[in-house]
């Protein structure tokens, strides 16, 4: 009667509307009078089904549009917005498909009602698993070849194939609603290892497993004359991998927060604090040392090469030289100080309960693993070098106050010759 329990062509439309814009609905409404056609239903039926299939995508997009929805379904609003027009979409399409099968279909004895929730159904899980699917491989297509390739998406795909089948040959029995609950697991897991893409998967197979089973399963199970096991396993897949969906979208919100705060306060090419992030802490250094009587130092740390380095091997060879640094700065210190990328080549240590001692001989380590780089330039005497100005954290010190005295205590470092450090207790 033309009326499918699955319906992936609703889902490939909506990925097209999404993706490609409204412009390609002419595609769209050929291909579904076509399908239409070739599931034998009445010529003025296919038509108006092909006329809904364009509206049950549009329509929804329109309205979602307004509300922000931007065509990625990677963020948790994208997210839900997607799914109130999986949700909603699907309703244009069933009541006006309902209604023209009766007036276009002669003794046709099926409740109205039932009609519409199947094909509600149908194309709902169709837009949800096959369009979501589609929209993200399309959009995430630079990023999936090592996901594709890995054991666990084959662990899962495997898997969710034998819970299927398992499900859809006791079609008539209690077992295979309880053969789908097993996908529970495999959605969540996929979903927190592949992320978006792999809560879809296993709901992917399920269908496309039902869809290759459909001449095993038996034909009362598709006269929708009530409600049996074979819709409550479809609503149950439904409701599964519309909670992994959005579990998945809530993890990526949550993981460009933290990248968002991360890069807020550290430099993105060494891994180390900021100039914000140690700009703060100076901060809080010189309000606790007005009111306590531990030692705090600073070093201001300044390559002597980096120019050098740029102009004879190029900038990607610079970035490689600072992060090999930026290592060697991590490794000298101890754990509880705070080491930062000023800017540049140039780097800052907070020393807390440290003595004049104790910085110097941090000083001394830092300088000795700067020399031990093993850094491949043109002239086999190159060595990494840097001047280091210390000093300590005052008592009626400011943010600038300290800065400026250790940069230039380094500053006479560097046109001393360099590949050294000099305390200063004043402006030099």
């Amino acid at each position: 009667m033309g009326v499918s329990p699955i319906w992936p062509p609703s889902g490939v439309a909506l990925a097209f509307f999404v993706l490609y814009g409204f412009s390609v609905w002419p595609g769209v409404l050929l291909g579904m009078i076509m399908l239409s056609f070739y599931a034998q239903v009445p010529s003025g039926v296919a038509l108006i089904a092909g006329l809904a299939a364009i509206a049950e995508s549009v329509i929804p997009l329109i309205v979602v549009k307004i509300f922000g929805f931007k065509s990625q379904i990677d963020r948790f609003r994208d997210a839900l917005l997607f799914i109130a027009i999986v949700t909603l979409g699907p309703i244009i399409s069933s009541a006006s498909g309902a209604m023209s099968m009766f007036a276009f279909s002669e003794n046709l004895s099926i409740n109205w009602i039932n009609i519409m929730t199947l094909w509600w159904l149908g194309n709902s899980i169709g837009m949800l698993v096959f369009g979501g699917l589609l929209i993200l491989i399309i959009q995430n297509s630079n990023s999936l070849k090592p996901s594709w390739q890995s054991l666990e998406l084959f662990i899962i795909v495997v898997a969710s194939f034998l819970v299927s089948y398992l499900a859809f040959t006791t079609i008539n029995d209690v077992v295979s609603a309880l053969a789908v609950h097993l996908l529970i697991p495999l959605v969540f897991f996929a979903g927190l290892r592949i992320s978006r893409i792999g809560a879809l998967i296993p709901a992917f197979v399920a269908l496309t497993t039902l869809l290759s089973l459909s001449d095993q399963i038996p034909n009362t199970m598709l006269e929708m004359e009530s409600l049996n096991i074979l819709y409550l396993d479809l609503v149950e897949v439904w409701f599964i991998t519309l909670a992994g969906f959005l579990m998945t979208a809530a993890m990526n919100d949550h993981k460009l927060h933290y990248k968002t705060a991360w890069l807020a306060t550290h430099d993105p090419l060494t891994g180390l604090e900021n100039r914000t992030a140690f700009n703060q802490q100076v901060n809080l250094i010189i309000n606790g040392n007005r009111r306590s009587d531990n030692e705090e130092m600073f070093l201001f740390i300044d390559l002597d090469q980096m120019k050098q380095v740029n102009d004879v091997a190029g900038h990607l060879a610079g970035d490689q030289l600072l992060v090999m640094v930026a290592e060697v700065l991590k490794k000298s210190v101890r754990e509880s100080d705070f080491v930062a990328r000023w800017g540049g080549d140039e780097f800052c240590v907070l020393l807390e309960n440290c003595s004049q001692n104790t910085a110097e001989n941090i000083s001394r380590k830092i300088l000795r693993g700067l020399e031990n780089i093993d850094f491949a330039i043109q002239d086999p005497s190159f060595k990494v070098t840097a001047s280091i100005g210390i000093t300590k954290v005052l008592e009626n010190d400011t943010l600038d106050s300290l800065i400026n005295r250790a940069d230039k205590a380094a500053y006479l470092v560097k046109n001393k010759g360099k590949n050294d450090y000099l305390f200063s207790v004043k402006e030099a």
